[in-house]
């Protein structure tokens, strides 16, 4: 895997159970969302969006990428050059390769989860959206 950094982080669950745990740091950064991306904007909120990023009250996805702006990007773990944002707070989606995915999947550490509505979904489980690719 490629793209990241570990960092050790402080393990607070039972002493049975206690093991090494890490938090993955990403390293690379993709370029900008396709002009194509869509955006979708609660109207009750029109009012309150942020006067400087513009994006609270709004809905992005799913990512979409131009193809030919990815040419260089062969990495399992990025951070996207846009924020997004629940509620008021703001951050940016850790994005993870399929490869990565199917990793996690295969060694169960998360089944195979595709929305958090999902009736399968856990506290243990990751959600992984996907990205598309024009």
């Amino acid at each position: 895997m490629t793209g990241y950094e570990l960092k050790p982080v402080i393990h607070k669950g039972t002493e049975k159970g206690k093991q090494e745990a890490y938090q993955i740091i990403p390293t690379n950064t993709l370029p900008s969302w396709s002009n194509e991306m869509k955006h979708y904007y609660f109207a009750t909120e029109e009012q309150e969006q942020c006067k400087d990023c513009g994006i609270r009250g709004r809905i992005d996805g799913p990512y979409i990428y131009n193809q030919k702006d990815l040419i260089d990007a062969a990495k399992d773990i990025y951070l996207p050059q846009e924020w997004t944002h629940i509620g008021k707070n703001v951050y940016r989606k850790t994005l993870f390769s399929k490869k990565f995915r199917d990793l996690i999947i295969e060694n169960k550490i998360s089944r195979d989860i595709r929305k958090m509505s999902d009736f399968k979904y856990g506290s243990r489980d990751w959600v992984l959206e996907p990205i598309l690719l024009i």
